[in-house]
């Protein structure tokens, strides 16, 4: 089925119809019609309406004056307007278009422009493009023409002129999506030009499958209509192409959501057929959260009865919990990190005969948003929970690195310690370095220390940053994170930083390797 304006629709519909019952509009006749020889009885559609006759054509008729239409609101507009150029004439259609075109800009409407000229154009081409180009509505005048005919704007484009080219194609792309595809395939360039999304909807009421083809190989994966009302009507024949086509991330989400929205339950059936691997993965962890919604605790039974444990459903059960039950969540959490060394990172093993041991790793989702949830409920119990854990006290683990990007911290890392306290020191810094000034292991508070100056410095809150660092100097650590911390400041506000440098007493070692950092004076 043809998607597009639902004004358009119903108006070219009227407009086909009505062509050939083009009356001058000057005046209405209200003649009596001519006697005739009664008429055999009206066959009826299978709806009970009977079909178009002289008899029942005049009464819907429209009554409105130009005057009329130039006064309704936009509510009731389209509708006249487009019962009134059934049988206008085309010189009706001028005397409006006469009127209607001296309004303010924001008053017309690309539409109302659009199917007035299409209708004009089928009683009076030359008229109707003439008044066009006087009156510089070539582009709606154009685009009608193409909804009439788009032979006759392609190539050539006559009465308008080569500047128009791309408008010509661009109308030829919306309205006759089966001509553009043709038009694409025979001259890729014009994709830039095309209305992509129109096409493959247009194809994909006769071939779902041709219609997604079309816009994987035109790299519109965010167009997945076609595919959402596959998945919804043939869920078995969506899921086939999917199989071959997993690797497309647009596509597998949408997929995934209108299954679990329409089709929950063969979320289970497909992944059970499927060898191991991520479309496999994926299914199960689909039929997993629907399993949640209905049966937590059965739910809960599943993931610990798999023989291989996987951190995301450990995860999804423990955030159903946060809220109702956040002591169960922190027990959850404190499972899950003991079953697996590695819950938030997933090594895939890439076999390939140059390089048997290559691999990569993906962020396994569900352990990470657990302990930010549990972090925005009770900070100090998730990281009291995380501390019970095997393993030193550093919050930021030696296996992964901290950087700046974007202005936010960012953390490669899954033990729970540096999990929690990363998301602890986005959310309350201030709070987070109070926590962490206070305690007794040394390597705990100091890492604790430097990950708040870190992060008070990326918000550029240099004073507060300043004040944390050098909580740190002149004890068993060195002044490392202060320097780091003026090398930031004076960066961005050397005056500020100056001035503090000047005022605040420091050993000696540390202003001048703070001093070592200033850029030096311009001549």
């Amino acid at each position: 089925m043809k998607q597009g304006n639902p004004y358009l629709v119903i108006l070219v519909v009227g407009l086909g119809f009505g062509a050939g019952f083009a009356l001058h509009r000057g005046t209405r006749s209200t003649a009596t019609p001519a006697d005739h020889d009664p008429a055999p009885p009206q066959r009826t559609s299978s709806s009970g309406t009977r079909p178009p006759s002289a008899d029942n054509l005049e009464a819907t008729r429209s009554t409105d004056t130009i005057q009329d239409l130039l006064a309704a609101d936009r509510s009731s507009f389209a509708g006249r307007f487009s019962l009134w150029l059934l049988d206008a004439s085309a010189e009706d259609i001028a005397a409006f278009w006469d009127q209607y075109r001296q309004r303010n800009s924001y008053e017309t409407d690309h539409w109302d422009k659009l199917v007035m000229f299409r209708r004009w154009i089928q009683l009076d081409p030359e008229g109707a493009i003439a008044a066009a180009k006087r009156d510089g509505a070539e582009e709606s005048a154009l685009w009608a023409r193409a909804m009439l005919d788009p032979m006759s704007v392609l190539p050539a484009k006559p009465g308008f002129g080569s500047r128009w080219d791309d408008i010509a194609t661009s109308a030829v792309m919306r309205f006759h999506p089966d001509l553009a595809l043709k038009m694409i395939r025979d001259n890729p360039n014009l994709i830039a030009d095309s209305d992509p999304d129109k096409i493959a909807n247009e194809i994909a009421g006769d071939d779902r499958e041709k219609a997604l083809t079309y816009l994987v190989e035109n790299g519109q994966l965010h167009l997945t209509e076609p595919l959402q009302r596959w998945t919804r009507e043939d869920p078995q024949a969506a899921f086939a192409w999917m199989r071959l086509h997993w690797g497309l991330a647009e596509m597998k989400d949408d997929f995934l959501t209108m299954l679990g929205s329409e089709h929950p339950g063969l979320a289970k059936e497909f992944a059970a057929g499927l060898p191991e691997g991520a479309m496999k993965r994926d299914l199960a962890q689909l039929a997993f959260r629907e399993l949640l919604k209905s049966d937590p605790a059965a739910a809960l039974a599943a993931a610990r009865a798999e023989p291989v444990p996987q951190p995301e459903q450990f995860a999804a059960c423990a955030r159903s919990m946060v809220d109702s039950d956040p002591q169960a969540a922190l027990g959850l959490m404190v499972e899950l990190f003991k079953l697996t060394p590695s819950p938030t990172v997933r090594t895939i093993r890439t076999y390939s005969p140059l390089d048997p041991t290559d691999s990569s790793s993906e962020e396994i989702p569900g352990p990470r948003d657990l302990v930010t949830d549990l972090v925005a409920r009770d900070p100090q119990a998730t990281m009291a929970a995380a501390l019970q854990m095997p393993g030193d006290k550093t919050l930021v683990s030696q296996a992964y690195s901290l950087w700046s990007e974007d202005g936010e911290i960012s953390y490669v890392g899954g033990d729970p310690r540096s999990l929690a306290a990363n998301a602890w020191v986005r959310s309350d810094p201030a709070a987070f370095a109070e926590w962490c000034n206070g305690q007794e292991d040394q390597d705990l508070r100091s890492s604790g220390l430097k990950m708040a100056a870190a992060q008070f410095s990326t918000q550029e809150r240099f004073p507060q940053a300043m004040e944390w660092a050098m909580e740190l100097v002149g004890q068993d650590d060195s002044a490392d994170a202060a320097v780091d911390v003026f090398k930031q400041w004076s960066s961005k506000n050397p005056e500020q930083a100056v001035r503090w440098l000047e005022e605040t007493d420091l050993p000696d070692e540390t202003r001048a390797a703070m001093q070592k950092t200033l850029k030096p004076a311009a001549p």
